[in-house]
């Protein structure tokens, strides 16, 4: 259904712009002062990473050529839902 996708891509937005903004505070907030940076970095590098590894993986998906256009956005939205080990 369309709008439980809409629905669900608005708490999923919401949730992670706050993420965003409470994550850095939370670093700064309980690291010493000399790992502070390191870990704020590492914080950045790792969102890019990620939508990095996103776009790959779009990519690929994409140049499946004996997949439906159907299957291909399926298939991107469910590996979405696949959590790391």
């Amino acid at each position: 259904e369309f709008w439980t996708l809409l629905l669900g891509r608005i708490v999923t937005g919401l949730g992670v712009g706050v993420a965003f903004v409470v994550t850095p505070v939370y670093i700064a907030e309980i690291t010493p002062s000399e790992a502070r940076g390191q870990l704020a970095t590492c914080f950045d590098i790792s969102i890019n990473v990620g939508i990095l590894i996103g776009y790959v993986v779009g990519f690929g998906i994409n140049s499946i050529d004996d997949a439906s256009n159907g299957l291909k956005w399926r298939l991107m939205l469910g590996l979405g839902g696949v959590l790391p080990d």
